[in-house]
Parts: structure tokens; C-alpha cells; sequence
């Protein structure tokens, strides 16, 4: 849902947004430590977003 976002934004012209957006998205991916049950993980779907608002720079 969230890189669906984040075309969503490209497509109305705020790129910016949507670039800080995925770098977040995939920060808290490449680091590995916070993971959903359908990547893997075990981590609940507030932390995984807890995780990305955190890396939101």
C-alpha cells in the first residue's frame, strides 16, 4: 500500500514526497529487522509503519 502511494504522488505532480516515501520503505526493508508475516517476519503492521515513519528523512 505504501509504494502504491507514492506513484499516487508522482502522479500529482509531488514526486518529492513520494521519493521520501519509497528511500523509507526501503531503508526499513534493506535493514531487515522489521517485517510483516507476508515478508517473513513477525512484526505487526504498526511497527512496520512505525519503522518507515521513523526512517522518513
Amino acid at each position: 500500500m505504501l509504494l502504491c502511494s507514492t506513484k499516487m504522488l508522482s502522479h500529482v505532480n509531488l514526486q518529492y514526497y513520494g521519493d521520501m516515501i519509497r528511500n523509507a520503505v526501503n531503508r526499513v526493508l534493506k535493514a531487515g529487522k522489521v517485517r510483516t508475516k507476508d515478508l517473513g517476519g513477525q512484526s505487526t503492521t504498526q511497527e512496520y509503519t512505525y519503522a518507515v515513519i521513523a526512517n522518513l528523512k
